[in-house]
């Protein structure tokens, strides 16, 4: 085995599948289900799925930096595993939308705690290159999660839920059999605490991570450029459908076909970065990923036929691919592993906030002018996000060790 294929990233590697192709699997088939009972309520579906992750804002970094990262992933597939084989119990109740809520705000727990653990298993050789493993498994769960979700459905009602939240519990029982390195236990000073202390301590984190995030070049240059892509590139994609099937006409099947096309796309793409990894800089690989991705969302509004539509998720694929692959791959090589959780958790449900306001403002927006202008105006401000890549080129990558980061590191 290479260490890109040591047993413990072998083990990750299956967890990502099993796990991905479950969320992916039991959203699709709860998102059948409800759209049937209303679009309305479809609509806050995804909505609550996308505040999730903020629900933890403020705990998440130091959770995972000051607790067992392996724990940590266990425990948050297992309780999501739990959560999802109950959804069959309130499938019409207002408590569905609590247990997406939460088990939508555990997902950036996992995550996070896995970062650290792939730079503790990874040099800077292979690091890009097991990020970009991950990503074309994430790729390829994408597009069989659908599919068996889809499939369970039309057989039982139930069994999509019972399947892929056994699958959660599996890829949790899998991690418990590996050892991994043990980074961040608690203090046990911290379980003294009062709760004015404990609470002083989480703001005094969330602080430290903008401070860190905005004194160190690298690091803000890749929060401000995936940030402002994320803001017009996923408010894009929850209207894509609207845009394509109304504006260019595109009927139901030729979209599920184009979508099909797009999850082959992103596997090819996450495999290709894998091949590429060490012979291509990752700062190169980041701004030309996200100059693709911003490039392909243009062509898209601006497209007059639908065969452009595939030309531009082809762009689509590898640039986002590749540009997400490097940021994580960047951020696991420029942060200090004692201070990974808080950082990167801002830079992850951050995003997710202001993403999702933008979605809905330019739901507003669609009530008062045309869509194809709106998607259009989306589209350029995922292109901002590349203007402020632009700097990484000739940014050299080092690890930020000021005076505050050693001093949070030592209190940890």
């Amino acid at each position: 085995m290479t260490k890109s294929f040591s047993s413990p990233l072998m083990m990750l590697y299956i967890n990502r599948f099993i796990s991905l192709v479950g969320e992916y699997g039991y959203l699709v088939a709860l998102s059948l289900i409800v759209a049937k009972d209303s679009p309305t309520a479809l609509m806050f579906l995804w909505i609550i799925k996308s505040l999730g992750p903020s629900l933890l804002l403020p705990v998440a970094g130091t959770i995972i930096d000051k607790n067992n990262k392996k724990t940590i992933m266990v425990t948050a597939d297992l309780i999501r595993g739990v959560m999802i084989l109950l959804i069959p119990l309130f499938l019409h109740s207002w408590f569905l939308y609590v247990l997406i809520l939460l088990i939508s705000a555990l997902r950036p727990l996992f995550t996070g705690s896995m970062h650290p653990i792939i730079t503790t298993l990874t040099t800077e050789d292979n690091r890009h290159r097991v990020n970009s493993i991950i990503s074309g498994i994430s790729s390829s769960s994408y597009c069989i999660g659908p599919m068996v979700g889809g499939l369970l459905l039309a057989i039982n009602p139930i069994m999509p839920f019972i399947i892929q939240g056994g699958a959660f519990i599996v890829s949790s029982l899998l991690l418990i059999i590996v050892r991994y390195p043990i980074i961040g236990n608690s203090n046990s000073n911290n379980q003294k605490n009062s709760l004015n202390k404990k609470i002083k301590n989480l703001l005094d984190d969330l602080k430290f991570s903008f401070s860190y995030i905005s004194r160190s070049k690298i690091i803000l240059l890749l929060f401000l450029s995936n940030t402002i892509y994320l803001c017009g590139g996923v408010a894009l994609d929850a209207y894509e459908v609207l845009y394509l099937t109304e504006v260019l006409s595109m009927s139901e099947s030729s979209y599920s076909f184009a979508l099909s096309y797009l999850g082959l796309v992103f596997i090819f793409a996450g495999f290709l970065n894998a091949t590429i990894s060490k012979k291509v800089d990752t700062n190169l690989l980041f701004f030309v990923g996200i100059g693709t991705a911003s490039l392909s969302n243009i062509i898209l509004t601006l497209a007059p036929k639908i065969y452009i539509i595939y030309i531009s998720f082809t762009m689509l694929a590898i640039g986002l691919t590749t540009f997400s692959t490097a940021f994580y791959t960047l951020n696991q090589s420029a942060i200090p592993i004692q201070v990974q959780g808080r950082v990167m958790s801002i830079q992850t449900i951050v995003p997710d906030i202001i993403t999702t306001i933008i979605v809905l403002l330019a739901g507003g927006f669609l009530n008062i002018f045309p869509i194809r202008p709106v998607v259009f105006s989306l589209a350029l401000v995922s292109a901002i996000g590349f203007i402020f890549s632009v700097p990484l080129i000739s940014t050299k990558m080092k690890v930020s060790l000021d005076k505050e980061t050693n001093q949070k590191i030592k209190t940890n």
